[in-house]
């Protein structure tokens, strides 16, 4: 009789170190696949470089003007703490030297122009294009601080082309800095 309990009372703690260790394994492997498809979600989101090339190729297929860029139309989100790239598409009429001269002014954003500088990187370059390119160019790099408030960023941007400097399109680029929420921030 006592024989029979202690072997019963060891099948029973074997029957319930199974159970914990596949209970456990489950709730790992739950967390596991949450975190996947939270991150996955997350990653969708702020995948912008290629819907800004996208948006692009659509906005200058739609147009007849010899240069378009991303941003200069309504505001592009981009997600604080990445580099994000600002695009431009030329039609070029001939083989010419296109170049985009990007220009923070003082009053064109919600964050101070010296702040703004230190974000860009390989802006004001210059681009050789010939007939029937249609790539999107990335005329500057923007490297945005993880701790850059939400808010609308501006600047200028001129292009021109040849030796002589032909003022060829201007305009305002806006693009809306937004921050990576608070799933993302502890599951990514």
């Amino acid at each position: 009789m006592m024989l029979q309990r202690k072997k019963a009372a060891l099948e029973l703690s074997m029957t319930m170190i199974i159970i914990v260790v596949l209970s456990l394994l489950l709730l790992i492997l739950g967390f596991i696949l949450i975190t996947k498809i939270m991150c996955g979600a997350v990653n969708l989101t702020s995948d912008l470089e290629a819907g800004a090339k996208d948006q692009i190729n659509t906005l200058f297929s739609a147009s007849s003007a010899e240069v378009d860029c991303v941003g200069s139309g309504d505001a592009v989100s981009m997600v604080a703490g990445e580099t994000r790239y600002v695009y431009c598409v030329v039609r070029a009429p001939e083989a010419k030297k296109y170049q985009f001269n990007i220009e923070i002014a003082e009053d064109a954003s919600d964050i101070k122009k010296e702040t703004l500088k230190t974000w860009f990187n390989d802006y004001n370059q210059d681009v050789l294009i010939s007939p029937g390119d249609r790539t999107p160019k990335k005329i500057a790099s923007v490297m945005i601080p993880k701790e850059a408030p939400e808010k609308v960023v501006s600047f200028n941007v001129e292009v021109t082309k040849g030796a002589e400097k032909t003022a060829v399109w201007s305009g305002i680029l806006s693009y809306k800095i937004v921050q990576q929420g608070a799933i993302g921030k502890a599951l990514c």
